[in-house]
């Protein structure tokens, strides 16, 4: 016996349920991925801070001259806009300027700072570089 056709159309309940079920589940998954995003982001956001502070700190060291680096720069701290220093330290940027060699240089600029979404997260970017004397 044929049954009409209206009861023929359509999905069935379980197919309905089955669907919903593994929506549910694909959208689930994607929701849990937001909150790495986001610290992601925010944590590259805080190295791109910290690479450019180093950077601009690197310009002004190789604007002074050779003679008056070590006097200027050396074992000193220096803020930067938009990272916590840690506990133990004053600012976040540090500049290390060593002159074993009278005539080279080995500059360090480090920025430690604390993470703003995980404040018992310490992070940490250095830059370093040799200048010589002209």
């Amino acid at each position: 016996m044929k049954l009409p056709e209206s009861a023929e159309k359509g999905f069935t309940l379980i197919e309905v349920i089955s669907a919903m079920t593994i929506l549910s589940i694909g959208i689930l998954g994607t929701t849990a991925l937001i909150p790495s995003a986001l610290y992601l982001t925010q944590v590259t956001q805080e190295y791109d801070t910290a690479k450019s502070a180093a950077a601009n700190k690197m310009e002004d060291i190789g604007a002074c001259d050779f003679n008056q680096v070590v006097t200027r720069y050396h074992n000193t701290y220096f803020t930067v806009a938009g990272l916590n220093a840690p506990v133990a330290q004053p600012n976040p940027g540090y500049i290390s300027v060593n002159n074993t060699n009278p005539n080279l240089l080995d500059i360090t600029v480090i920025i430690t700072w604390q993470g703003a979404l995980d404040p018992n997260a310490t992070l940490n970017f250095s830059m370093k570089t040799m200048r010589a004397n002209d």
